[in-house]
């Protein structure tokens, strides 16, 4: 039996800080300007390429006609810092990047990994279409030494200038200490009225524990959310869906990541499908479902495209179409550059690769499928592994058999008996 994602789901912070977090998925707009980082050993200075803007995926402007993600999404502008390249450049929120040094925009993440590899101070040409324009505009634009930048303007003032460091800080930062010193950039940056500050603060203080954290997150998340930056809505979402710091109140929270889903924000719209097809807070509506989860997965939130997939595996709230669940269970599993997959997308991918439906059958993968989602604790993928190997390897199914049902797959535990009987020693 496939499964579906249903935990609620975090706003996304930079991979680098997933290390420290112990691979915590917190979630924001894609950051754009995290360019290559380049250390001097001696004098321990690093510099870093940046255009002074955010990104996310550019999502299309008729979204109640919308069943079905765009694969190649493109990037579309969030934010831009004053005085930065893209500021001078005329760059707006809503503005596509449609070509960067001659290669498409694909989507953030991938925009992200070119600007990763421009050079500080070469000029380098762009395409942007411009909101409600015909034909994109071309241009040069020129990559800055953030972290100089950022740090002056952020000694005079500038309250964004600020929440751009600490986003400079945290992609280059290999110790706590350099973290803390991010989290306090954020916070002069919250303080001084930026609220992309007070969402990247807030996101932090929801992965500490205990109850003064909690209410922390709550006020600083409140402020970005009034200041209309949408993951800080994402984040108090968060913490109204689990009472965390406030009292429960899902219906706060469905609202919260609604405007968080309206504002780009892909952990919002996934919570906002999985809200209304769990009745958290609001009535069912499987086609607020339905686009919620499809918003989702085109922002680049995997456990999005694995609840997609699942509607389209079973026709709720559209037509069944196991071709395209199978395809929405893979890009789950696969994720991107910037995000890892979801394991259930994987498991459920697995599924259908071993059964040929919506997909040519195909066993090898099929088992891949399975392995790399029980190694993430999916317990319906140690089960159906072990089921695939036994008939050549019982020991190594067995050992399957026992993770599964370690992981509450009751299925394990009846196969991890039968072959622990088998073998003569005691049933699990």
């Amino acid at each position: 039996m496939n499964e579906r994602a249903g935990a609620p789901g975090r706003p996304r912070l930079d991979p680098r800080l997933l290390l420290w977090l112990g691979g915590a998925s917190l979630g924001a707009v894609f950051l754009l300007a995290l360019g290559c980082a380049t250390r001097n050993a001696p004098q321990g200075e690093w510099r870093k390429a940046s255009l002074g803007a955010t990104f996310r995926n550019h999502r299309p402007k008729n979204p109640e006609e919308l069943s079905w993600p765009e694969e190649e999404p493109g990037a579309e502008v969030a934010t831009t810092i004053q005085g930065s390249p893209a500021y001078l450049a005329g760059w707006r929120a809503g503005d596509r990047i449609s070509n960067l040094a001659g290669r498409p925009v694909l989507s953030a993440c991938q925009l992200e990994r070119q600007i990763a590899a421009l050079a500080i101070g070469e000029r380098v040409a762009v395409e942007v279409l411009r909101e409600g324009a015909a034909k994109p505009e071309s241009m040069e634009i020129e990559p800055i030494d953030g972290a100089a930048v950022f740090d002056r303007l952020c000694r005079e003032g500038r309250a964004d200038a600020c929440a751009e460091l600490g986003r400079l800080t945290i992609v280059s930062s290999t110790t706590p200490a350099e973290v803390d010193a991010a989290l306090a950039l954020y916070e002069q940056a919250c303080q001084g009225g930026d609220p992309s500050g007070c969402s990247e603060l807030a996101g932090h203080l929801v992965e500490r524990e205990g109850e003064p954290a909690a209410g922390r997150a709550a006020e600083i998340a409140k402020r970005g959310c009034d200041g209309g930056f949408p993951s800080a809505c994402a984040h108090l979402g968060l913490l109204y869906a689990t009472g965390d710091g406030v009292e429960r109140d899902d219906a706060r929270a469905t609202a919260l990541y609604e405007i968080a889903c309206d504002g780009g924000d892909p952990a919002g719209c996934y919570n906002v499908g999985l809200n209304y097809e769990k009745r958290r807070g609001v009535p069912r509506n499987d086609a607020r479902s339905l686009l919620g989860y499809v918003h989702g997965c085109e922002g680049g939130y995997p456990q999005a495209c694995t609840n997609l997939g699942y509607l389209y595996d079973r026709g709720i709230g559209v037509v069944a179409n196991p071709e395209r669940a199978a395809k929405l269970y893979e890009r789950a599993c696969a994720g991107d550059a910037c995000t890892a997959g979801d394991p259930i997308g994987c498991a459920n991918f697995g599924a259908f690769l071993r059964d040929g439906r919506g997909v040519a059958q195909d066993l090898p993968r099929a088992a891949k499928m399975f392995e790399e989602a029980c190694a993430r604790q999916v317990a319906a993928a140690c089960n159906n592994l072990g089921i695939l190997v036994e008939p050549d390897d019982p020991r190594r199914a067995s050992e399957l058999y026992r993770k599964a049902c370690r992981f509450g797959s009751p299925a394990g535990c009846a196969n991890a008996g039968v072959e622990e009987s088998k073998q003569g020693a005691p049933p699990v």
